[in-house]
């Protein structure tokens, strides 16, 4: 049976030194994982690239996706355009010029995009890019999980969430001279795989709703909608509760143009 498989990936620095990568991966029919990284004084690129490879990185390496090589589509939603447009259209160009730009320059950030082409070597994917603090669903829940990790770093504790410290991991991964192969790759991210096997898949894949106790950020969908959101998440038949529950609350109706389309792919 063919299998779809979706990355949802955001990734960011607050320029003071904490920074983070978030990833939710939708194996279909609401399982779903979810996963944090605290990346320490990392970049804004640098998270976002981070962020997508993990979700790569996961998806092919969890025990229930056994087909993901051969009989599974991939999409990757993003609102980086840098992440998704450099692994689209530039990084191809890059290996060919020997990781120079069209301008001559050095590619930025070689060590990640290196990665990058190990782990999705021989995958095929699909790309879609979301406007960030639009209400797009995972997007805000991804966002909100890297503004809980820059603050508090990989302490934090969050229902639904692993959250892993990636800091050492990041630091080396700057440094990857070459394009890594499988066996150096699981070698590199063995200990990101043990923390989320270790958080209760256990070689099946759990199902995970978004997280409920998300703090209000100042962009972003108010936390009353995500707990209404989530009250109906795995009852499709409810999800006209939502409606009502934001028609009942004025000052949260105007949040229901930003879930439309995420409802919309639900119903």
């Amino acid at each position: 049976m063919h299998k779809s498989y979706t990355i949802f990936s955001d990734g960011g620095s607050d320029g003071r030194g904490g920074s983070g990568s978030a990833t939710i991966l939708d194996f279909g029919t609401h399982n779903r994982l979810q996963v944090v990284c605290d990346l320490g004084q990392a970049t804004n690129n640098e998270a976002e690239i981070f962020s997508g490879v993990l979700g790569f990185y996961l998806l092919s390496s969890m025990p229930d996706t056994k087909d993901f090589y051969t009989n599974a589509s991939l999409h990757w939603v993003s609102d980086s355009q840098y992440a998704l447009k450099s692994a689209s259209q530039y990084i191809s160009n890059w290996v060919r010029n020997g990781w120079k730009t069209a301008s001559k320059e050095p590619v930025k950030n070689q060590g990640l995009w290196k990665l990058f082409l190990g782990v999705t070597n021989s995958i095929q994917f699909s790309t879609e890019h979301v406007r960030g603090h639009t209400g797009h669903y995972e997007n805000e829940l991804c966002d909100m999980a890297v503004g809980w990790v820059r603050e508090q770093g990989a302490s934090v504790v969050k229902d639904g969430w692993v959250v892993i410290d990636c800091i050492d991991l990041i630091n080396e991964l700057r440094l990857l001279d070459s394009i890594p192969d499988r066996k150096q790759i699981d070698q590199m991210m063995s200990g990101v795989l043990e923390k989320v096997l270790r958080s209760g898949t256990k070689g099946s894949l759990k199902k995970v709703s978004a997280a409920s106790d998300s703090p209000k950020e100042e962009h972003g969908i108010d936390n009353l909608v995500i707990e209404a959101t989530n009250k109906y998440f795995l009852d499709l038949k409810k999800i006209q509760g939502i409606k009502e529950y934001l028609n009942e609350n004025p000052d949260l109706k105007k949040s229901l143009t930003g879930l439309k389309s995420w409802l919309k792919r639900l119903s």
